[in-house]
C-alpha cells in the first residue's frame, strides 16, 4: 500500500500520496504534503506544529530524507528533555579544560554534529529564554563557539523546529522571543489532529495492522463493526495512540478476528453508532456468534471455526480434551490453531 512519491515527480490530481512513513487519504494532508514536497529541496527553516502524537518528528525526518542534505546527519534534540544547566554544553559543546570534569580534547555539540545536515529542535517552546538568545545568535551568524573557547566554528545546517504549543501565545506572554519566532517560522507546517481528518483513520489502521502482524508473525483481521467504532473515536492521542491500540489488539487477542468486545473500554465507551448488540459475541454464551453479514464465505467459515475452537479450549482442561470435544485429534487441533492464529494456554 505504501510507496514513496519523489519530490520532482508530478502529482496527479486524483492521487493521494502514500509514503513509507506518512499514510493518508484526506484532502487536508494532501495539501500539506504537496507543500512539504515543494519546500524539502530548499534549506529554509521550517516550523512544524501540531498536537501531541500527530507525527511532527516523522514529518521532519521526511523533509530531511528528500532534501539535498539527505546523506548528511539528521540530529534530533528534545528541548524538553535536556536540563537547563546542560543546554549550552549539549548544543554548543565545550573546549578542553572549560570546566571541572570536561572531557580531554573537548566535546562537539549537537549543532556541530549536524553540520552540512539537518537539526531538529523538538518542543522548541520549552527552550529557556537565555538559550533562545544564544540560538538566535547561532542562526544569525551560522556559527557557534564552544564553551571555554574563543574560536568561532562556521556551520551549515538546516533548522527544523517542532512544537505542540502556540508560540504566538508564548510571545505575547513574553515566554518566547519574538525575533526568534520570526527566524524559525519561515515555513510553517501545521499537522491537523486525527479527528479533523477521519478519512485517514482506516488507511492508518490497515498499514499498522499489516506491519505489526508481520512483525509478530500473526494473522489478525479487524471486523467491520470494530472498524466503525474506531473510525468514530476522537483519537486524542492521534496517530501515536492509534498505533499503540493496534499493537495492543494484535498481541492481546487470542483469535484472528478482532471484535468490538476486544477494543479497549475507553474506545467502546465513546462509540456513538447504533449497532444492534445482537450482532456482537455475548461473552457469557458459547452459541452466540458474531454477525457475518459483511464477510465472504471463507471469512465467515474461518470465524465460525475460530469461535468453535475457542469455546472448546475455554471449556476444557487441556488441548487433548478440547480436541476430543471437537471430535478431532490433538495434532489436527494444533494445526488448525496455528492456521487461524489462535494462541491459548492453560494456567497450571
Amino acid at each position: 500500500m505504501a510507496k514513496i512519491i519523489e519530490p520532482d515527480k508530478e502529482i496527479e490530481a486524483k492521487q493521494r500520496i502514500n509514503t513509507s512513513q506518512i499514510v493518508f487519504r484526506s484532502q487536508e494532508m494532501q495539501i500539506l504534503m504537496e507543500k512539504v514536497i515543494k519546500v524539502a529541496a530548499f534549506p529554509t527553516s521550517v516550523l512544524i506544529t501540531g498536537d501531541s502524537g500527530t507525527g511532527k518528528e516523522v514529518l521532519a525526518n521526511y523533509i530531511h530524507q528528500y532534501s539535498p542534505q539527505k546523506d548528511a546527519p539528521f540530529i534530533k534534540v528534545n528541548c524538553a528533555a535536556i536540563p537547563a544547566e546542560l543546554f549550552e554544553s549539549e548544543l554548543f559543546g565545550y573546549a578542553e579544560g572549560a570546566f571541572t570534569g570536561a572531557k580531554k580534547g573537548g566535546k562537539a555539540g549537537l549543532f556541530e554534529k549536524a553540520n552540512t545536515g539537518t537539526i531538529l529542535l523538538d518542543e522548541i517552546g520549552e527552550l529557556p529564554l537565555l538559550m533562545q538568545a544564544k540560538l538566535l545568535r547561532v542562526l544569525q551568524d551560522q556559527a557557534i563557539t564552544r564553551i571555554g573557547d574563543s574560536k568561532l566554528i562556521p556551520l551549515t545546517f538546516r533548522l527544523v523546529c517542532s512544537t505542540n504549543k502556540d508560540l504566538r501565545d508564548l510571545v505575547n506572554k513574553k515566554q518566547f522571543r519574538e525575533d526568534l519566532w520570526y527566524r524559525i517560522n519561515v515555513i510553517h507546517l501545521n499537522i491537523p489532529p486525527l479527528y479533523k481528518r477521519k478519512s485517514d483513520i482506516l488507511p492508518l489502521i490497515d498499514v499498522y495492522l499489516t506491519m505489526l502482524c508481520e512483525q509478530y508473525g500473526l494473522k489478525k483481521q479487524i471486523m467491520p463493526e470494530s472498524l466503525k467504532i474506531m473510525e468514530s473515536y476522537q483519537w486524542p492521542g492521534n496517530v501515536r495512540e492509534l498505533k499503540n491500540i493496534i499493537e495492543f489488539l494484535v498481541v492481546s487477542t487470542s483469535v484472528p478476528f478482532i471484535t468490538p468486545r476486544d477494543l479497549p473500554e475507553h474506545i467502546r465507551d465513546n462509540w456513538k453508532l447504533e449497532i444492534p448488540q445482537e450482532s456482537f459475541r455475548d461473552e457469557t454464551s458459547d452459541n452466540n456468534l458474531l454477525s457475518t453479514n459483511n464477510l465472504n464465505l471463507k471469512e465467515a467459515m474461518a470465524q465460525f471455526e475460530s469461535q468453535m475452537i475457542l469455546n472448546a479450549l475455554q471449556s476444557s482442561q487441556s488441548l487433548r480434551k478440547a480436541a476430543i470435544k471437537l471430535d478431532i485429534d490433538h495434532a489436527n487441533l494444533i494445526r488448525r490453531m496455528k492456521r487461524l492464529g489462535i494462541q491459548f494456554s492453560y494456567k497450571r
